[in-house]
């Protein structure tokens, strides 16, 4: 197994919190849970957790891990603007109205995750 280390690979702190995105939405896209991805790639589970949530850096091997287990290339893994590619390609063609049913989708899952009563409720947005 792969121990956590804080050794410096990204670059900078949006580096690394782009990382833990693209990593969780990759490992996601592959069906796989962190436990899964600790199997296949040998980091252990709460080191992915702390890489996903960008409170780790990880070291230029471990990326390389990650990349074979879900069987990326590690340019895909590493490259910023992954997912805004992603959003871009899911989100292109919708129509204003659909766009705003999304952005209030997101918004209200924020609130329920921030166990907050749902932002429907809240008068200022009538």
């Amino acid at each position: 197994m792969v121990l956590c280390k804080k050794d410096r690979f990204l670059s900078s702190e949006y580096d690394l919190l782009a990382f833990g995105r693209q990593l969780k939405y990759f490992r996601r896209q592959a069906k796989m849970s962190q436990k899964t991805l600790a199997m296949s790639s040998g980091v252990t589970q709460p080191c992915i957790s702390q890489f996903e949530n960008g409170e780790r850096t990880p070291k230029e091997e471990t990326v390389h891990c990650f990349a074979r287990a879900l069987n990326l290339d590690v340019k895909d893994l590493m490259r910023k603007g992954a997912l805004q590619d992603v959003v871009k390609k899911n989100l292109g063609g919708l129509t204003p109205v659909e766009l705003q049913q999304v952005l209030d989708f997101i918004m209200f899952v924020k609130y329920k995750r921030s166990n907050k009563e749902d932002p429907s409720d809240d008068p200022s947005r009538a």
